[in-house]
This record gives structure tokens, C-alpha cells and sequence, in this order.
């Protein structure tokens, strides 16, 4: 009798325990969804994004958060009307996008300034 209740306690605490690690990650994929939708909000509205992501430096550190959270599914998570307002190809490519590396070029150097008009003439005189 008590080794069927302990084996009953064990696979209903068993269960359980997978709706709340279950719960657990809808939570995480839920807050994720918020900080990318924060950070990123200027990239996921446009029709033709000018400014990668990359450059935008939150944005990226957001999708990059560690665990790992594929976009894909970032986007099941999406209700009706956030689906109607972003771009979901944007919102597709952000992952991809950030984890290029690519940062904004140097700024250009200026070139080297051409030399004196006197040191040509002493060059000049000296072969002479």
C-alpha cells in the first residue's frame, strides 16, 4: 500500500515539475520578447531598416543574452497586433545580424600631408 502512494507521489511530483520548468521558460521567453522589442524597436518597425542592428549596441546585446532564444520562437510568442505592427522578416534577421560582429568603421584618418614646398627645394639644391 505505501509503495503505490510513494510511486503515486513521485510521478505526480514528476509532472509537476515539468509544467513549472515549463512555465519558467514561457516567462523568460515572454521578458526576453519585452527587452528586444525595447531595445530594437527602431529596427523591427521599418520597412527598410537604414541602421543595421549591429550598430545599435543594446539591441544586440539583448538578442545575444545568454540561454540562447531563437528569434522563431520569439515570434510565436507574438499576439495579433504586435504581429501586424513589426516587420517579421526584420525581427527574423536580428540574431543573424548580431552575431556578425560587425562594428561601425574606424573614422577615416586624414592623409598624410604632402611635404613642404622648401624641403623639395633644399632636395633639390643638394643635387645640384
Amino acid at each position: 500500500m505505501y509503495k503505490r502512494l510513494a510511486v503515486l507521489f513521485l510521478a505526480c511530483a514528476v509532472i509537476s515539475n515539468h509544467k513549472v520548468n515549463g512555465d519558467t521558460d514561457g516567462l523568460l521567453i515572454l521578458g526576453r520578447k519585452v527587452a528586444i522589442f525595447r531595445a530594437c524597436m527602431a529596427y523591427l518597425v521599418a520597412e527598410h531598416p537604414s541602421v543595421p542592428p549591429a550598430y545599435m549596441k543594446k539591441c544586440c546585446e539583448v538578442v545575444t543574452m545568454k540561454p540562447k532564444i531563437d528569434m522563431q520562437t520569439i515570434l510565436n510568442y507574438c499576439n495579433k497586433n504586435e504581429r501586424e505592427n513589426l516587420r517579421m522578416q526584420n525581427l527574423l534577421r536580428l540574431q543573424p545580424f548580431c552575431e556578425m560582429h560587425h562594428y561601425p568603421p574606424p573614422a577615416a584618418r586624414r592623409p598624410h600631408p604632402p611635404p613642404s614646398h622648401q624641403a623639395e627645394a633644399r632636395e633639390l639644391e643638394a643635387v645640384v
